[in-house]
């Protein structure tokens, strides 16, 4: 019985053993683990920090990029007011213009109207001439070509408005087209 006694603890002492080391080696192991994961942590750590810092810097370019495209735009604001006034002005003067040629033209008209009535020229005739049966058509060939001259002219500046008018319908409009496509509005 010895024996088997003598065999069973020593049996028991090699597990013992076994046991004791697996144990101490675990222990080994979770120390090992404990310090690697700290290692990998504190890289990670390392690694978001910069990532961190990268998009701060990123951040702070994007803001300041918005402000200088936000005083981009509103100095374009204030220069298409300023174009869209300088237009308007313009655009007042030249109607201001073909009312003025307008009435002139029809004051002309008028003009040469009574010219070439009977009783206007008759009259006309003993005024300047006397009693001289022959009248004067120069004078109202050239009052014509005064009258034709001034049609033209106002046609012409009629024209010149509608052109303007467009042109600064056509600024306004690209200009804000302008910064929304900027803008992305």
């Amino acid at each position: 019985m010895s024996s088997w006694l003598g065999s069973s603890l020593q049996s028991f002492t090699g597990q013992l053993s076994n046991l004791t080391k697996e144990v101490l080696n675990e222990g080994t192991e979770e120390l090992t683990d404990h310090a690697t994961e700290v290692q990998i942590a504190n890289g990670r750590i390392g690694d978001l920090e910069a990532a961190l810092q990268t998009k701060q810097t990123e951040n702070e370019r994007l803001r300041l990029q918005v402000t200088e495209v936000t005083e981009r735009a509103e100095s374009a604001e204030i220069q298409i007011h300023g174009i869209s006034a300088q237009y308007r002005l313009l655009l007042e003067d030249k109607e201001k213009q073909v009312a003025l040629l307008k009435l002139r033209e029809r004051e002309l008209v008028e003009t040469n109207g009574k010219m070439l009535s009977p009783t206007y020229a008759s009259h006309e005739q003993t005024r300047f001439y006397g009693n001289d049966d022959t009248m004067d058509f120069g004078d109202i060939i050239s009052s014509q070509q005064t009258i034709n001259k001034l049609s033209h002219e106002s046609n012409r500046l009629r024209a010149e408005v509608d052109r303007w008018r467009q042109r600064a319908e056509q600024k306004e409009v690209s200009s804000f087209e302008a910064i929304r496509r900027h803008f992305g509005v």
